[in-house]
């Protein structure tokens, strides 16, 4: 028997299983936290690859990093998949993107500095940005990828058969104790976004927790601790009292710095504080002259003892090399899209993970260069993008859940 619907238009019963099978594909389409796709073994061995920092590509002229040539590679393997989000709003971020890259680029010309590689780095990372963001990656398999990288980095360095430049912390591939830190806080909590089981999330916070504490660092510790606390709390609140558990969460972890930097296990920094103190106050100094717009890209480098270091603070790199523009729209990006500051006080687990890891690179990048313009926090935007874009597709109708399902 045909079905009329009570307004009197007849839809056949072969019509509306198809209309609701459509609906169903719909729904599954956004799922790119939870389904595999055809493509996801490939996605998963190149994000373990990212697992490399601290390795330069072998019989390669210009010492690219490893991560840098993986990004590339799934750049162009993910130019042919067609993506599994369609019209997320990415417009405004693709303007700020091309302003960014051409102020940046004549902003180096003035300064008459070698510009092409870090602009090339940045315009990738966009890139990068966009496939996540739009699905073609397979998100869930990268991430699960570069978990079992991280795990398996653990007891390849404690075994001695990955590097030690830091003996006694945890640092093997990654090369750097902070950039380890960052990533052993950072990933277990964006992997947050592909598990659904508590034991799951409670092997992953412990991975975080107990890992981050191996590598040494105190302030990826630090950060570590503000997004777990998020996690547990944020969700009771709205957006005013969010911004303020924000700063109370910085203040808290100031004052935890100051005055127990050097309490317990950490109590033998006193050489390495020193350096840093003093890599600190000549970057200052370069923040104070340089002018609004910036000396040009990788000036964000302290000339100390015939060695070169990087700065320890994102921000102030950010001011070096681009000057209040760059650290504005980076800043911006992150925390507009990211934290979503005006988002009301009903919000999912997506959500809160998103806004847990920003605050992790937020708070990490107050202690260390390198955090913003780097694979990780690519990883991190193109995924705020996607939350945010099925978040809105929720508020459409039943149709399109937040809540994804466990299909396979």
């Amino acid at each position: 028997m045909n079905s009329f619907p009570s307004h009197g238009t007849y839809v056949p019963k072969v019509a509306q299983i198809s209309q609701a099978s459509n609906l169903g594909i719909r729904a599954r389409s956004i799922d790119i936290f939870n389904r595999r796709t055809g493509f996801w073994l490939v996605d998963a061995l190149l994000f373990a690859v990212f697992v490399l920092e601290g390795v330069a590509l072998p019989l390669v002229p210009g010492n690219i990093p490893v991560p840098e040539f993986a990004m590339i590679i799934l750049i162009v393997l993910c130019l042919f998949r067609e993506p599994r989000l369609r019209n997320v709003r990415l417009g405004g971020f693709a303007l700020s993107l091309l302003i960014l890259l051409v102020y940046l680029l004549v902003v180096s010309e003035i300064n008459e500095v070698s510009w092409s590689r870090r602009l090339i780095r940045i315009a990738l990372l966009g890139i990068f940005v966009w496939m996540i963001a739009t699905g073609r990656v397979d998100i869930r398999a990268g991430l699960i990828g570069l978990i079992i990288a991280l795990i398996v980095n653990i007891p390849l360095y404690y075994s001695g058969n990955a590097p030690d430049y830091y003996p006694g912390f945890l640092t093997g591939y990654l090369g750097d104790k902070n950039v380890a830190g960052l990533y052993y806080s950072l990933i277990p909590i964006l992997a947050l976004l592909v598990v659904r089981r508590r034991w799951q999330k409670v092997l992953l916070m412990v991975l975080a927790i107990g890992a981050t504490f191996l590598t040494g660092s105190r302030t990826s510790l630090g950060a570590l601790a503000c997004a777990l606390i998020w996690l547990a709390i944020a969700s009771r609140f709205g957006p005013i009292i969010r911004a303020m558990l924000v700063l109370g969460l910085v203040g808290l972890l100031n004052f935890v710095e100051e005055r127990f930097a050097q309490a317990w296990i950490f109590a033998d920094r006193t050489g390495t504080d020193g350096l840093r103190s003093r890599i600190d106050e000549v970057s200052l100094e370069m923040v104070n002259s340089a002018p609004w717009y910036g000396n040009g890209l990788g000036t964000a480098i302290v000339p100390l003892d015939d060695r070169t270091f990087f700065f320890h603070n994102a921000y102030w790199g950010l001011l070096v090399e681009g000057g209040w523009l760059f650290l504005a729209i980076v800043l911006f990006a992150f925390i507009w899209v990211g934290l979503n500051p005006l988002r009301s006080a009903k919000r999912t687990q997506y959500m809160l993970v998103i806004e847990a890891s920003v605050i992790i690179i937020l708070t990490c990048s107050t202690r260390l260069g390198e955090v913003f313009i780097t694979v990780p926090s690519a990883i991190v935007l193109g995924c705020a993008f996607a939350v945010r874009h099925i978040e809105t597709l929720s508020r459409r109708g039943p149709s399109v859940p937040l809540t994804i399902s466990h299909s396979r």
